[in-house]
């Protein structure tokens, strides 16, 4: 009889501690999900192919084409009105200041108004062209097949993709994303400059 009650009691025991060690855990269940996207993902456009091209206005109305921004690498930033779009504006300034504002251009396509990327621009001290994809058909962000937030694009010289980023679900600094972004660039940069050297 107490044999049976003693391992009643350990059997009760052993269940609480599975139960406490397999509770769900959010933040390691975001963490596994945005690991298995990641081994999964691929950009739409691969790397060494034509940018696709497009003409969008600017906030005076003209329209420019992604063309103008040939001869140096190019960020091109699709960004919505949102937390993480925001964050990453912000912190891309660090990179751009530390490369050297002269050596890449920088272009954010919005799919807000101009009226609210003024109050984007003064909140993250983005110093990138700003272009106005239409809010409603969002033309260029479908083409360039964007999730919500900030999809960032590097493309080269030529106006070759050279790197995406994954689409960006953390409204944390995207540590991971904006390191590799850095190094995609720094290899763009420095392949640029030999280029231009050998062409002297």
């Amino acid at each position: 009889m107490v044999l049976a009650v003693l391992l009643g009691v350990l059997a009760v025991a052993g269940a609480e501690v599975v139960a406490r060690n397999t509770r769900y855990d959010p933040v390691k269940a975001a963490a596994a999900k945005r690991k298995l996207f990641l081994a999964q993902w691929k950009p739409p456009y691969w790397y060494g192919t034509e940018a696709p091209r497009f003409e969008l206005p600017n906030s005076q109305g003209a329209h420019i084409d992604l063309s103008k921004f040939r001869g140096k690498p190019t960020v091109l930033a699709l960004y919505s009105d949102d937390a993480r779009s925001r964050t990453f504006a912000r912190e891309f300034q660090k990179i751009w200041e530390h490369i050297g504002r002269s050596e890449l251009n920088s272009v954010a396509v919005v799919d807000f108004p101009p009226e609210r990327a003024a109050g984007f621009i003064r909140e993250t001290g983005d110093r990138s062209h700003y272009l106005f994809d239409s809010p409603e058909k969002r033309t260029i962000h479908q083409l360039y097949r964007t999730a919500p937030g900030p999809n960032i694009w590097l493309i080269g010289a030529r106006g070759k993709v050279v790197y995406a980023t994954p689409p960006i679900d953390t409204d944390g600094v995207p540590e991971p994303e904006l390191e590799a972004l850095y190094h995609a660039l720094r290899g763009e940069i420095s392949a640029h400059h030999a280029s231009a050297d050998g062409n002297r």
